[in-house]
């Protein structure tokens, strides 16, 4: 076997066995010198290779904004929403908006204009709440037209 073969088979060896790996990049993690004498410069031993700097943290993604007062975030229509849904499946706030359009529309209706007062719409609500109780089945159009049509204070 020559000479540039018996070294290209060394060369390869160290290369498999990972004795310099490092320095190429083909080591999951650098290996420490053997004693602090290897890695120091003074001596002509290569110095440790330098840590890769850790990646930025990817930013945050910026938070949903709040919704508006009156801006309804159920998806469903208000004729098909029912006790069970306004009871066990809508937050607070959008039972609140709910019982806010309702009583905005239906004061409408009749002649209204603007916004009821918070209170009224809290009122409202609470008569929906208690109404739903004994049926989850019932559809809140129904609860609410009949609760507006029977206590004038939600009448404009």
């Amino acid at each position: 076997m020559g000479k540039g073969r018996i070294a290209l088979v060394l060369v390869g060896g160290i290369l498999l066995l990972g004795g310099v790996g490092h320095l190429l990049g083909t080591d999951e993690e650098p290996r420490p010198p053997a004693s602090a004498a290897e890695a120091s410069p003074d001596d002509g031993g290569e110095p440790e290779p330098a840590e890769a700097p850790e990646p930025e943290p990817e930013p945050e993604p910026e938070p949903e904004p709040e919704p508006g007062k009156y801006e309804q975030t159920w998806g469903t229509p208000y004729a098909d929403t029912t006790c069970g849904h306004y009871l066990g499946e809508m937050s607070p706030p959008q039972r609140w908006v709910m019982a806010a359009d309702m009583l905005t529309g239906a004061r409408s209706r009749d002649g209204g204009d603007g916004l009821p007062a918070d209170a009224l719409v809290d009122s409202f609500e609470a008569d929906i709440m208690i109404s739903c109780e004994p049926v989850d089945s019932i559809k809140i159009a129904e609860i609410a037209t009949m609760l507006y049509v029977m206590d004038s204070r939600y009448q404009p």
